[in-house]
């Protein structure tokens, strides 16, 4: 059986248990991200806002490429 990574969010040990944009995630930080997601396309919240969601961006491939980190 395969060997479940950690928590890609920074700070946290805990196991994933999920992805998030091929981020692995425990189940807390999946939680987070998809209120803090459906808070966004809610217009409740604006982009700058998303806390947690920032926090693993750099580790998302199509983030990286809208941060200028691809040419």
């Amino acid at each position: 059986m395969k060997k479940k990574q950690k928590c890609a969010y920074p700070g946290c040990d805990e196991t994933q248990n999920g992805t998030w944009a091929l981020v692995p995630l425990c189940k807390n930080h999946l939680t987070e991200i998809r209120a803090e997601t459906a808070m966004h396309y809610r217009k409740s919240i604006r982009y700058h806002e998303r806390e947690h969601y920032l926090k693993i961006a750099v580790r998302i491939p199509w983030s990286q490429v809208n941060m200028g980190v691809y040419d």
